[in-house]
């Protein structure tokens, strides 16, 4: 069986909201860091360092970040934004049930990515059900957004703690990263 996506012009204007959020911003490419490995385990040696690619700062204004949030709640009749905190900036996207919340945030990051090379993302959920059920929906997407964004390379992976080779490629890869762990391992 294959599924095919229907493109809901609501769904997409969700993430261009969110995207316009950011108008304004950089698309400063790749940025690198270097991460010393330290020494080996028996201490005879030192471990090469790792280059690995990490998300740009902001870099617009506040106050430009501010308007451009009040532009896009004025134009769906919600109550403008006051103010904007740069260091606990946190956006709140709110959808009703069954309106394909997965498929728009999915397809935001391959937006954010695309108009700002934004790379890493993180998806809390509540429950390990709802972590699986996103897992899943990452799954059946995949050649749907392959498709739409040329193939964009994405790795999708469930948090264990058990298994930090996920994280290291996350913190290293050029690639889109979408990391999804629920609450209870995110607070641990």
């Amino acid at each position: 069986m294959k599924l095919k996506f229907k493109h809901q012009q609501f769904q997409i204007d969700a993430a261009k909201a969110v995207t316009d959020v950011f108008q304004g911003q950089q698309n400063l490419g790749l940025l690198e860091f270097t991460h010393d490995m330290g020494r080996a385990v028996d201490g005879s040696q030192d471990m090469f360092d790792v280059v690995g690619f990490r998300n740009q700062p902001i870099n617009i204004y506040s106050h430009q970040l501010l308007q451009n949030m009040r532009t896009i709640q004025m134009a769906e009749q919600l109550k403008p934004s006051e103010e904007v905190l740069m260091n606990d900036l946190r956006l709140t996207i709110e959808m009703e049930t069954g309106t394909g919340k997965t498929y728009v945030y999915t397809r935001t990051i391959f937006e954010l990515n695309k108009r700002y090379g934004i790379t890493k993302f993180l998806i809390v959920v509540p429950s390990v059900a709802i972590r699986e059920g996103v897992l899943k929906s990452f799954q059946s997407t995949r050649k749907h957004f392959a498709t739409l964004y040329d193939n964009a390379p994405m790795d999708v992976f469930v948090y264990d703690s058990k298994d930090m080779g996920p994280v290291g490629n996350f913190a290293t890869s050029s690639s889109i990263q979408v990391m999804i762990i629920n609450i209870q391992a995110f607070n641990a």
